[in-house]
């Protein structure tokens, strides 16, 4: 009796952790770390609710992708970060006259959503989270 207690209980541990390690895998997000082009990217500050977001110029034409600044870091160590501008070339992000007049801020959002997104900027990390607004 003992040890089927003992051999039903593992099976219950095993079981639970199997099942928690299966659902952190499932939320796992590829990460972009972006590299801060002023040309490219221009950053506002939100008057009224108070926090800081960067937008692509080009950008608004059906709605409003942004980025929202969440946290900000000192970088530790060095890392080689992606050109806004090359992700921008490698998909197909516009619209218009042969496709290169002006972003789908809708496609820039679907694109963004599903990745975990860094900016570095100078000596910092910043935390971005994509953000889509209907006009």
């Amino acid at each position: 009796m003992l040890n089927r207690k003992i051999f039903l209980l593992v099976l219950f541990v095993f079981s639970f952790s199997f099942a928690v390690s299966s659902q952190i895998d499932i939320h796992k997000k590829d990460t972009l770390n972006l590299k801060y082009d002023r040309k490219l990217l221009v950053k506002k500050k939100h008057n009224y609710e108070n926090y800081t977001y960067y937008y692509l110029k080009n950008s608004g034409n059906n709605g409003f992708f942004y980025f929202k600044q969440n946290k900000k870091k000192l970088l530790k160590n060095k890392i080689n970060p992606i050109c806004v501008k090359d992700i921008l070339k490698s998909r197909q992000f516009y619209s218009g006259k042969n496709n290169t007049s002006v972003i789908d801020d809708w496609e820039l959002y679907m694109y963004f959503k599903e990745k975990s997104i860094y900016l570095i900027k100078g000596d910092s990390i910043i935390e971005l989270e994509p953000s889509y607004l209907i006009e």
